[in-house]
């Protein structure tokens, strides 16, 4: 991986979990390369959680430089034989589909930035069903926000807009 992905294990309150931060490859558009990467991540997660100490609750979070199925900005590459979603390479993978590990692909919004808006939906969340199970909210950061910090500069923060999550850190059943 051009991007190595970095992991740690993280206790806030009662919520404890485990969060995988990544940035697959782009290869201009060549979503082969980051499927192939998905798919080591996906692998690794497989032996994760053949450890039953190892914590369910997981948070992958980064840029996939692929879109979600639901996306509202999918790529113009769309018709392409090669085109392929997060969801459908899950689904292809087959190992976290349902139960307590399914996964489950958050951020439909477009968050690729150039100097025309946002563009292609390619930053995500990917949750197990326990840690979605504590979610609050996931979005894009609002565009303004980040368009008014940078507004009047040469140089932009990101290339991207932004994403974050909120989950419940104190369970009260």
């Amino acid at each position: 991986m051009l991007h190595p992905a970095r992991w740690a294990h993280v206790r806030v309150d009662d919520f404890d979990f485990t969060i995988i931060s990544l940035h697959l490859t782009y290869k201009q558009g060549d979503t082969k390369e980051s499927k192939r990467e998905l798919l080591n991540i996906l692998a690794w997660l497989e032996q994760y959680f053949k450890d039953p100490n190892n914590d369910p609750d997981v948070i992958l979070a980064g840029d996939f430089n692929l879109p979600s199925s639901k996306g509202k900005a999918l790529s113009k590459r769309k018709k392409e034989a090669s085109f392929m979603t997060l969801d459908s390479i899950i689904q292809e993978h087959g190992k976290f589909l349902a139960g307590p590990r399914k996964l489950s692909v958050l951020i439909d919004e477009p968050t690729s930035r150039s100097r025309k808006g946002a563009g292609n939906n390619y930053d995500h969340f990917i949750l197990t069903q326990s840690a979605l199970e504590r979610l609050i909210s996931a979005d894009r950061v609002p565009m303004e926000i980040v368009d008014k910090v940078d507004a009047g500069k040469d140089v932009r923060v990101s290339d991207h807009y932004p994403i974050v999550a909120t989950f419940c850190t104190q369970y009260r059943p």
